[in-house]
């Protein structure tokens, strides 16, 4: 996946664990979610808007949708990273009231696992690289939201997916296989900045 040392594209991959030390710690309930980047209308992938981006009027994620806003997608904050990894044509992105970078996603449970309590997280844990820079999100799912994994990503292939902690998106990966109830999100956080980031997701160290 994408890291702030390399700027190759970013993808999401389920590997084995051998070359990591885990560090997770306490935390409150998971706060994670995993949303379909927003396509052009013109695009050949779902989930497409229905128009032009100019004529549509959708909410940013901190705000409740008015009934004059249109459905079906969100603005969320993002790092300005995020919009230079892959091909840009494969978001829609925008500089937000208060100067930051916004991404428009899914904002319907057929695009992606939302945080609507039909499904669960198990398993989060925070991982270090030993000998590379950045940090690594281990984290396993329960039945339902496996399933639901597998369903997203199997039939939206070559999509990007993003990745929202506590409403920030961490990253926005392209899916290149089939992801089951587990996986690694890997990005160019420090370990110390991970800890903050993931705070709400880690599941407490077993004694």
């Amino acid at each position: 996946m994408q890291t702030k040392n390399n700027p190759r594209p970013a993808i999401i991959v389920v590997v084995l664990l051998a070359a990591f030390v885990s560090t997770g710690f306490a935390a409150d309930p998971p706060a994670l979610e995993f949303r379909l980047v927003a396509t052009p209308a013109a695009s050949d992938r779902a989930p497409r808007i229905p128009g032009k981006i100019e004529e549509m009027v959708y909410r940013r994620a901190s705000e409740e949708r008015h009934p004059e806003q249109d459905r079906g997608f969100a603005w969320f904050p993002a790092d300005a990273q995020i919009l230079k990894s892959g091909d840009p044509k494969t978001l829609i992105s925008r500089q937000g009231e208060d100067g930051g970078n916004e991404i428009l996603l899914a904002d319907d449970a057929k695009y992606g696992l939302l945080s609507d309590g039909s499904w669960r997280i198990i398993e989060c844990v925070l991982l270090e690289r030993e000998n590379s820079s950045g940090s690594v999100l281990k984290f396993r799912l329960d039945d339902v939201g496996a399933e639901k994994m597998r369903d997203l990503t199997k039939n939206n292939l070559k999509s990007r997916l993003a990745i929202v902690v506590n409403g920030q998106v961490v990253t926005a990966p392209m899916i290149l296989a089939e992801i089951g109830g587990h996986g690694l999100i890997e990005s160019g956080h420090s370990i110390d900045e991970a800890r903050v980031l993931y705070r709400d997701l880690l599941t407490p160290p077993r004694d």
